[in-house]
C-alpha cells in the first residue's frame, strides 16, 4: 500500500494491551508492604525501537533531494501504523523476560520476578514504565542499554493522575490525585466565566459543623417501600 493507506487486519493482529489503573495501585500497595522504591521512566521514540511486520512503503518527496521519487520501504514500527504498538509491546516483553520477569496471570502487563531479597514488579503502559524494587536503578539501567529512557525518577504523574506521598502518620504511603486535571478544568472555566474561583484545601469549609440527625428511624413498612 502507499500514501496514508495500510491493509485492514484482524484486531488480534494489531492489539497491544496496557496495564490497568487497579494493577498500578496494587503495585504501590506491594511496594509499601515490602518497602520497595517506586521509579518511573519513559521510553523515547519507543516504536522506532521495534521492527514492523507490515509491508509499507512511501514515495520520497523533494525533501529527500536526489532520492526524490524513489520507493522507500519502511522497516521500523513507525507511529501511526497499525501494528506499531504491538511490535513494541513484543520487543519490550522480550527484554523483560531476559531479566527474569514474568507477566502475572491476572494482569499481563504487570510483571514480577523473585529475587533473594524478595519480589520486584514492573507495570507498563505502552512506553511508560513503573519499577517497584529495592534497586530499581539496576533494572532500568539494563533497559537503558536498548532504549533511551526519559524522565527517570520518582513517580509524580502516571495515567493522567498525580501521585502524592503522604505523611508517615497515614496508614498508606501514596495517594492518587486529580490535582492537575482539576487545575486545568478550573482554568478553562475561569476563562469561560471571566471570574476567579476560590481555592480550598478540603471539600468542606473548616468552619462547617454538621448537625446531628434526630429524625426517627424508619419502621418495617417504610423499609418495604424501598
Amino acid at each position: 500500500m502507499d500514501g496514508n493507506l495500510s491493509p485492514e487486519m484482524p484486531r488480534e493482529e494489531c492489539f497491544a494491551s496496557v496495564v490497568s489503573t487497579e494493577a498500578v495501585r496494587l503495585g504501590f500497595i506491594l511496594a509499601q508492604v515490602q518497602n520497595l522504591k517506586c521509579v518511573t521512566g519513559d521510553v523515547g521514540n519507543a516504536f522506532l525501537t521495534a521492527f514492523t511486520s507490515e509491508k509499507i512503503y512511501v514515495v520520497a518527496g523533494p525533501e529527500f533531494g536526489e532520492f526524490e521519487g524513489a520507493i522507500m520501504i519502511m522497516q521500523k514500527a513507525v507511529y501511526g501504523t497499525k501494528t506499531a504498538a504491538l511490535r513494541f509491546h513484543e520487543a519490550l516483553s522480550v527484554r523483560l523476560r531476559r531479566q527474569g520477569f514474568t507477566p502475572s496471570q491476572a494482569e499481563p502487563d504487570f510483571w514480577w520476578r523473585k529475587t533473594k531479597a524478595g519480589f520486584e514488579y514492573i507495570a507498563r503502559y505502552v512506553d511508560d514504565i513503573i519499577c517497584y524494587s529495592k534497586h530499581p536503578e539496576k533494572i532500568l539501567g539494563k533497559l537503558s542499554r536498548f532504549y533511551k529512557l526519559k524522565r527517570v525518577g520518582k513517580v509524580e504523574f502516571f495515567l493522567g493522575a498525580n501521585l502524592m506521598e503522604l505523611p508517615t502518620t497515614w496508614d498508606c504511603q501514596y495517594q492518587f490525585s486529580a490535582r492537575s486535571y482539576i487545575k486545568r478544568i478550573l482554568s478553562d472555566h475561569e476563562a469561560l466565566t471571566q471570574q476567579k474561583f476560590k481555592e480550598y484545601d478540603t471539600p468542606m469549609s473548616q468552619d462547617y459543623h454538621s448537625e446531628e440527625d434526630m429524625t426517627p428511624l424508619c419502621n418495617i413498612k417504610e423499609h418495604a417501600i424501598f
